[in-house]
Parts: structure tokens; sequence; C-alpha cells
């Protein structure tokens, strides 16, 4: 599950990370409102991330890649233990910068690039992550409209999104008696 870093741990934090950082790929998707969802990299060595306050920029470097998000509004992490799964990086026009790493164990061979595809946990670890996304513009929207109706509207998607992303976590966990793979 996604936690809110404070801004103040951003440079810190992401500091903290890089240095400690052994091999990983990365994994970025771009989800917003007129964008729809984008695959911005698939499987790219990761050389760091990090945050620049001075310049108010996110940037994700890796071989043959510098992604840079320009004044992020919000950055969470999904953490497991003591490892960073993955950040999500809101811009300043809330378009969501998905970003999930990846142990090099976990890299497919050249050629198993359809048996990737056919592999029910990508896609629902990709489907979560949008979920997540969905889930948190809605209950932003909340905040943002006045109109009791789309208010209730918007809180009820939620949930709604809500319990539908706890079933995919109990595919993805095995927890699900109807789930069970």
């Amino acid at each position: 599950m996604l936690t809110q870093i404070a801004k103040s741990q951003w440079q810190p934090f992401f500091d903290r990370f890089s240095a400690a950082l052994g091999a990983k790929s990365v994994d970025i998707d771009i989800v917003g409102p007129r964008l729809g969802s984008q695959v911005e990299a698939r499987r790219v060595m990761l050389t760091g991330l990090s945050y620049d306050s001075k310049g108010d920029v996110f940037a994700i470097i890796g071989e043959d890649l510098e992604h840079n998000i320009a004044h992020p509004k919000r950055i969470s992490a999904d953490r497991e233990l003591d490892s960073l799964r993955g950040v999500e990086v809101v811009d300043e026009a809330g378009v969501h910068h998905i970003v999930r790493l990846n142990d090099p164990l976990s890299l497919p061979p050249a050629t198993a690039h359809d048996a990737r595809e056919s592999d029910p946990l990508y896609h629902t670890g990709n489907i979560l992550l949008m979920l997540d996304v969905l889930i948190r513009e809605l209950r932003d929207d909340v905040a943002k409209v006045k109109e009791p109706k789309a208010q209730a509207l918007f809180e009820a998607s939620a949930e709604v999104v809500a319990g539908l992303r706890t079933a995919f976590q109990r595919y993805e966990e095995g927890t699900e008696d109807g789930m069970r793979r």
C-alpha cells in the first residue's frame, strides 16, 4: 500500500535509497485523465531516484533514461518490510507517474516477454497501482467539489473501487478462497 512521504523528507529519503540501491530495474507508467495510461519505460536498469529541492524536480535516472518530474505535488512510496517496491509521484497537473522497482532475479529472459504478458500477477500488480490512483483521485475530488450529490458519488465510487482493489490484492496474495491460484 502506498504511504505518502512528507515533502521535507523527499530529498533525504531518496538520497538514502539511492546510496543503498543494489541492482534494480524500473517500470514507469504515466496515468492522467487526458493521457490515459502510457508506458514510459520497461525493465530499464535503475541508477537512482532523487529529489532536488532547489529546482523542485524529482528524477528517475537509469540506463538511457532520465525521467524528470517538475514541481511534484505528492510523492508516495510502496514499501514492504525494508525494501522499496515502488513510488508514485503526482505532478502539478495531477498526472500520476507510477514507478515500479524490480529485483534482477525477477527479470525475465530476453525471450520471455510473452511469458510475462501472460502472467496474471504482472497484470494484477499494474491494475493495483492504477486502482490506487483512481481511489486517491476520487477521494481528492470529494474535497474539491461542493455539490453534495457529486461528493456522495465520488465517495461511493471510491468505496466500490476499494472493494475491487481488495479482490485484486487477495488474488495476488492467494488469500481469497474463491481466488486461489
